[in-house]
């Protein structure tokens, strides 16, 4: 279980700060809380993981699987999760500020309520059936970012870069 300084072992993995795990399955658990930031996280899998509240700060988070995850109230400031492939989960409330999403693929209805994405890079990321409802845009990198059906309502921008390949019509 992960304790108050956000550390701990779960599944035999020692979870905290710059640890070093690729292609390992921490699917279905509880890391509410964890801190891995600075952490190398290439290809892990947290389908089904609770996330909430978890601190992902300049983690790298190329190729992860968070399908179907809690990231309520988690961090990802300067953090990189691109190339994801196929992820949807929900991202409510996270702090996604400065975070690299580049051509990552989204679908199947995530949500990103109350989404914190200023300064985040979204450049050919495809987000499909997506959720932002008061997200703030603020400086973010739009540039070839697909939003099709995409809910929109009541989000913060100003500042944004780039051109968007699709948005929602309404």
């Amino acid at each position: 279980q992960i304790g108050q300084d956000g550390t701990g072992t779960v599944n035999g993995y020692f979870i905290g700060p710059n640890v070093n795990y690729q292609w390992i399955n921490l699917s279905g658990v509880n890391l509410a809380g964890a801190d891995l930031t600075g952490a190398n996280l290439r290809y892990v899998n947290f389908s089904g993981s609770d996330l909430s509240g978890a601190a992902f700060t300049s983690t790298d988070l190329h190729g992860v699987n968070f399908a179907e995850a809690n990231l309520n109230d988690a961090t990802f400031t300067s953090a990189t999760l691109y190339e994801g492939g196929d992820q949807y989960g929900n991202f409510n409330k996270a702090n996604l500020s400065g975070t690299n999403f580049t051509n990552a693929r989204f679908i199947d209805g995530m949500s990103l309520s109350d989404a914190d994405l200023t300064d985040a890079n979204l450049s050919g990321t495809e987000f499909f059936f997506s959720d932002f409802t008061g997200a703030n845009f603020t400086g973010a990198n739009l540039s070839g970012t697909s939003m099709p059906n995409a809910t929109l309502s009541g989000i913060i921008s100003g500042s944004i870069t780039g051109n968007p390949k699709a948005l929602p019509e309404d």
